[in-house]
């Protein structure tokens, strides 16, 4: 088995808790505009941080990000476009 890509990319996101009037339970990031490809989530008393190791050299991966609060409230996502 050989790897299709031989070295270790990575694509890290951070963040800061936003300034809003409910705190985030949760945060949920996607691959695409229409929020169907979860990418992973990341609990408010984790770090705020989240690390895709499932790349291809030369290829643009755009992330969206939204917070989800305890009682379900969802903001608008947060778009990240990393070249």
């Amino acid at each position: 088995y050989k790897p299709r890509n031989s070295k270790n990319l990575q694509n890290i996101l951070t963040w800061e808790i936003p300034s809003q009037a409910y705190e985030p339970a949760e945060y949920h990031i996607y691959r695409d505009k229409n929020l169907t490809q979860l990418a992973g989530k990341v609990f408010n008393h984790e770090k705020l941080q989240f690390i895709d190791s499932h790349l291809e050299a030369r290829e643009t991966y755009n992330y969206y990000v939204i917070s989800v609060d305890k009682i379900g409230i969802v903001s608008a996502p947060a778009t990240v476009t990393i070249k």
